[in-house]
């Protein structure tokens, strides 16, 4: 038994010494998200020093749609190493996800046109009540507030963009990890800018040109442009360098999904099911395409 219990603990042991970055991200890729939680906290229990972790753990977050505790994780690993700008681009995400800029601007149409409309029922009426006035006060206070509103969300935009450029300064003109994390988070959050996006990802492409994560970096931005060729181009430069590239295969069925290729879509998901079994993304995306195929198939018989 005293065997068997030794064992045992150099087997928890070396698997939790064997656990990589890697392994973190990679389970975050797949959509484990309470997994990957665990190992980072394993990995910055065995390398408290290491802020790059604490990056990739906020991320982690992110992509769960968990901003607060995302700043909570870059916040403290920019405490640590004010020298590693990856956390610092982390902050910036948080405000460029959390900056509800259509949705603000879209209260501030809605409360105008109602403004407008009271003020017009109120001019036009014969019989000026004080009731009908105070409507028409009560609508011009709700669009001031709803204006004030949009400007705090624009002011989170501009200073996730500060914070970017801090960011740049930390990095220095050689990092290009730091430049494809930029591009990602100007891609991938809701408040885009694609135009910096594709400078920072060339930029890192430039610096690395064996980097895969740049090359789905780009793919990612020309199909945010609706430019489905050049992405797909991107997404096989990728997979040259990482033929078992699960993010570029899943992005190129993503790809082939939204152009309507669906069986195309679906053979290339299934390619990326034999590679790993347990990748999570390409079972919703399969979804995704026997649905809007099996829509689309439908439509076609309903019209012959």
């Amino acid at each position: 038994m005293k065997k068997v219990l030794v064992i045992f603990c150099v087997v928890v042991s070396t698997n939790v010494l064997g656990q990589s970055l890697k392994d973190a991200i990679r389970l975050t890729v797949n959509e484990q998200y309470e997994e990957a939680t665990q190992m980072f906290l394993q990995l910055i229990q065995k390398e408290p020093a290491n802020a790059t972790n604490y990056y990739y753990f906020g991320d982690n977050y992110i992509q769960q749609e968990n901003l607060d505790s995302a700043k909570i994780i870059f916040q403290k690993g920019a405490d640590l190493d004010a020298k590693n700008p990856l956390n610092t681009i982390g902050l910036g995400a948080v405000l460029l996800y959390d900056a509800k800029i259509a949705e603000a601007n879209t209260k501030v149409e809605k409360t105008l046109q109602a403004y407008n409309a009271a003020k017009a029922a109120y001019e036009a009426s014969a019989n000026k009540t004080e009731q009908a006035r105070i409507e028409v006060e009560m609508a011009l206070t709700n669009h001031e507030k709803a204006k004030a509103e949009a400007e705090k969300e624009r002011v989170k935009r501009e200073q996730a963009m500060t914070t970017f450029d801090k960011a740049l300064v930390i990095a220095g003109t050689k990092n290009s990890v730091a430049y494809i994390e930029l591009a990602k988070a100007l891609t991938q959050a809701p408040n885009k800018d694609l135009v910096k996006a594709m400078g920072y990802v060339d930029k890192a492409i430039t610096l690395d040109s064996r980097s895969t994560e740049a090359y789905i970096a780009k793919g990612d931005i020309y199909t945010e442009r609706n430019e489905g060729t050049p992405a797909a181009e991107n997404y096989n430069k990728a997979l040259d360098i990482d033929k078992i590239s699960l993010k570029a295969i899943l992005r190129k069925a993503i790809l082939y999904r939204r152009t309507t290729s669906y069986d195309v879509a679906i053979a290339t998901l299934e390619e990326a099911i034999k590679i790993d079994p347990s990748f999570a993304p390409a079972y919703r995306e399969l979804a995704e395409n026997y649905f809007a195929k099996r829509t689309k198939d439908g439509l076609a018989k309903a019209i012959d």
